[in-house]
């Protein structure tokens, strides 16, 4: 517990290099912070969605942010994944990483500022607000994603620039609230949904009978039991069949990249970038990755980050 006030209180510290204000912003957030407030005042019921964090860009500018936005920023600010923020007073926005952001709910759906989704998840916020994807250069890219969930990750790739994404997500409910959320986008042009599982070989997967926000979590490829079969497709299926130009690889699939990488490395090594979610010991990984890639493993996020050498 000790520690983890300790780094509480270096994430905090570090926020006065993006805002001048920042000893009241984080008392502010405090106040709100229903974490803290509940258990000394339970009887106060409030409301994050319409409260908010002014905050005064060191870069110039003052608005008032959702507090999740306002944790989000400066966490991973700490963590290294944003890398520039400032304040956008006339859109009440923060420019993170050159991208619109601004955090608020509506009855139908959540507006992010540069984009919109029809309901919030967390990973939605890993996306667009932590930016734990900001690592990979994806311009003028293709981007096979792998784990594509509702959309967050394609979809903010085609706003840091990709020609194209082939966005795989097994849950047959999660791809069809992509496909939604890339219409609510006018997306269509840029993003390719794929209702499947990468692996190794190409098979029949069972998905497991699971929800929507709970398929964040469940590695298909393990379920034989499931209640919906999908096709279980291959990185040559994607390249081959599909088109798909080797460029960038992501991966977060609950454990399927050990079956991908161990087992089908000469497509693996096709791709020039590859992001991955590790779920389980990244040394098996290494150990294969390195003799073509450099590779950085961002372990706060288990995120490992590799590019080819050649």
């Amino acid at each position: 517990m000790l520690g983890v006030l300790i780094e509480r209180f270096r994430e905090v510290l570090r926020s006065r290099e993006l805002f001048s204000n920042w000893p009241l912003a984080a008392i502010q957030y405090a106040f709100i912070n229903p974490r803290v407030l509940y258990s000394a005042l339970p009887g106060i019921v409030r409301d994050l969605s319409k409260s908010c964090i002014r905050v005064r860009c060191r870069s110039g500018g003052e608005v008032c942010i959702n507090p999740v936005l306002y944790a989000q920023v400066v966490r991973y600010w700490y963590f290294g994944f944003i890398k520039r923020v400032e304040c956008d007073p006339g859109n009440n926005a923060l420019i993170i990483n050159g991208l619109m952001v601004r955090l608020s709910f509506h009855d139908d759906y959540i507006d992010l500022g540069s984009v919109k989704f029809k309901h919030y998840y967390h990973p939605i916020a890993e996306t667009f607000i932590d930016q734990v994807y900001s690592i990979a250069y994806v311009k003028n890219r293709v981007v096979v994603d792998v784990g594509a969930f509702v959309g967050d990750s394609p979809i903010y790739f085609v706003l840091k620039g990709a020609k194209k994404v082939y966005a795989i997500e097994p849950h047959p409910g999660a791809c069809r609230e992509m496909i939604e959320n890339i219409a609510l986008n006018n997306m269509q042009d840029k993003i390719i949904p794929i209702n499947a599982a990468l692996g190794s070989k190409s098979d029949i997967v069972k998905i497991a009978d699971v929800g929507i926000e709970m398929t964040i979590s469940t590695y298909h490829g393990s379920i034989s039991n499931g209640a919906t079969e999908v096709p279980m497709i291959t990185l040559e299926q994607l390249i081959e069949d599909y088109g798909a130009e080797p460029d960038v690889l992501k991966m977060d699939c609950e454990g399927c990249e050990f079956d991908v990488i161990m087992n089908d490395y000469e497509h693996v090594k096709l791709f020039r970038e590859l992001l991955l979610e590790v779920h389980g010991d990244e040394k098996e990984l290494l150990s294969r990755l390195s003799k073509d890639y450099k590779c950085v493993m961002y372990e706060k996020q288990r995120i490992l980050h590799c590019k080819r050498q050649w």
